[in-house]
């Protein structure tokens, strides 16, 4: 799920770029994305997913603290454990673990892998670790 909002962005970036970011030319087809996406992607728990994509996440930090990615988070949070307390505060403390890849989130092979192909449906680049398990 976090690659469809973060794939979407690209999208709409792709999109300028082939259009030589003349927004008369590309306004019109985001406005298409946007008003589609404002229905479907724009919700806590795609925005969650998005923010807890290291494949996406390390590279775009800036533009994730500008937004409400962590109150996302955050929101997904309290619904999924609305019954444990506990939980909760310890998915919020523990987020600056993963934001300023700190502890396992900054190993050298935590850092390696946040741009590896995650694991498909037949096993894709992943067969060994599945024929393992």
């Amino acid at each position: 799920m976090g690659f469809l909002y973060g794939d979407l962005l690209q999208a709409k970036q792709e999109i300028a770029v082939r259009l030589n970011h003349v927004e008369k030319k590309y306004g019109p087809i985001w406005e298409i994305i946007d008003r589609r996406w404002d229905n479907k992607m724009k919700t806590a728990l795609h925005k969650a997913g998005y923010f807890l994509n290291p494949f996406f996440y390390y590279d775009r930090q800036s533009e994730m603290a500008e937004e409400d990615f962590m109150e996302a988070v955050i929101e997904c949070a309290s619904v999924m454990y609305k019954n444990n307390i506990e939980v909760q505060d310890n998915i919020v403390s523990q987020l600056s673990y993963y934001t300023e890849a700190i502890d396992s989130f900054g190993t050298d092979m935590a850092i390696r892998q946040r741009k590896v192909a995650t694991i498909t449906p037949d096993g894709g680049p992943c067969m060994e670790l599945l024929q393992r398990t």
